[in-house]
């Protein structure tokens, strides 16, 4: 394609200089000369790429950091449209608390243990089961039962086939001492402590088939409602 400018005007087009025998302009290389009309003859030859300035915005540490917390909240609006998270104000306690099924892991336990009954309590109403497994007690397999009690505490109830000694010494890797016993509904309890203040107490009964202990956050009252239940409840089948 050829224009005519003359005084460094085009016909059609405007920015060439006529003084300027070769130039690079709107990214369109193109080359003239001089019309014999006085005015200024140019081709346009080929177009040629311009290399585009990197924007500062990407540039050093910070701008990176930015970028990433953009990333961030992209990402957390994303996710929140789906409806796959949820979230509730204020402390824990206001979330529903999970619940698994204590009567099918505790009957699979008892059918599974050879060495000492498994009972399954009838708990206080307003009680939750939030957990079970099972666990190692001096080498040896043990159920392990968590709930959380109706004004908010938390006892984890543990059953195994060891002697009081060796279940209180193989509970965990704290060492506690006997301070304490009383006696409830026939059977004799324990209570085990520790000097250090981060170590739980540990309350055991021995239902000379099985060694019942129990230990977590809950008032004595709700530790005794919990042992209660435990030695009035039947051995569950173990075939």
């Amino acid at each position: 394609m050829d224009w005519y400018y003359e005084n460094g005007v085009s016909d059609g087009t405007k920015g060439i200089n006529p003084h300027t025998p070769h130039c690079c302009i709107f990214g369109r290389e193109v080359w003239g000369s001089v019309h014999p009309k006085g005015g200024w003859w140019a081709k346009s030859c080929h177009t040629m790429r311009v290399a585009e300035k990197r924007p500062k915005i990407f540039d050093g540490s910070k701008d990176m950091v930015l970028s990433l917390v953009v990333s961030a909240i992209v990402m957390f609006v994303a996710v929140g449209f789906t409806g796959m998270c949820t979230f509730n104000t204020g402390t824990p306690e206001n979330g529903e608390v999970p619940s698994v099924d204590a009567a099918t892991f505790m009957s699979m336990e008892a059918r599974s243990m050879s060495d000492h009954a498994t009972r399954l309590p009838e708990t206080p109403e307003g009680w939750t089961t939030n957990s079970a497994r099972r666990t190692q007690i001096d080498d040896t397999p043990a159920s392990v039962v968590g709930y959380v009690t109706a004004e908010e505490g938390y006892i984890q109830l543990t059953q195994t086939g060891e002697n009081v000694d060796d279940a209180v010494q193989g509970y965990d890797s704290r060492w506690r001492d006997l301070s304490e016993t009383y006696g409830l509904d026939g059977h004799e309890v324990g209570i085990y402590t520790s000097e250090e203040d981060d170590v739980r107490d540990l309350r055991v009964m021995d239902l000379g088939d099985a060694r019942i202990m129990v230990s977590g956050a809950a008032t004595d009252e709700e530790f005794n409602e919990l042992l209660t239940a435990v030695a009035e409840a039947e051995p569950l089948p173990t075939n």
